[in-house]
């Protein structure tokens, strides 16, 4: 795994969580909206489809938890790793892209960089970063 693939882990699971939580928005509008149904209803063995739904949003948001415990664990590592580089630059650039989730043109305007000087702190400082072999 290379620097930057590690340093995009946790830019990658927030958009993951955010996915499966507008899911859970879906689901859970289905679960609340009424349908009639004035025909006959015939007992069965099966969950209806609000239960199932249910069991659904359930599973998610157990899933929703998980993901979260390992989002902050990630960014914490991630943190970490970033204090480590001593140049305050390519610190400051690190911390704004893989942690704020900045795009390359806020951390221009931020920095007070081209964009040619952005790039040049990002290449320089992806080859200062040493991180753990346990998220690879």
């Amino acid at each position: 795994m290379t620097a930057k693939e590690y340093l995009n882990q946790a830019y990658r699971l927030n958009d993951k969580i955010e996915s499966n939580l507008r899911q859970v928005e879906a689901l859970e509008a289905k679960a609340t909206s009424v349908t009639v149904n004035f025909g006959e209803k015939v007992q069965s063995g099966e969950k209806n489809s609000t239960e199932q739904i249910i069991l659904k949003i359930i599973a998610l948001k157990q899933k929703i938890n998980e993901e979260t415990d390992r989002y902050i664990d990630l960014l914490s590592e991630i943190r970490s790793t970033i204090k480590k580089v001593k140049d305050p630059d390519e610190n400051l650039l690190l911390t704004l892209r893989y942690i704020e989730f900045m795009k390359w043109e806020e951390i221009m305007e931020k920095m007070n960089f081209s964009e040619t000087q952005v790039h040049r702190v990002h290449r320089s400082a992806l080859k200062n970063i040493r991180f753990s072999e346990s998220w690879q």
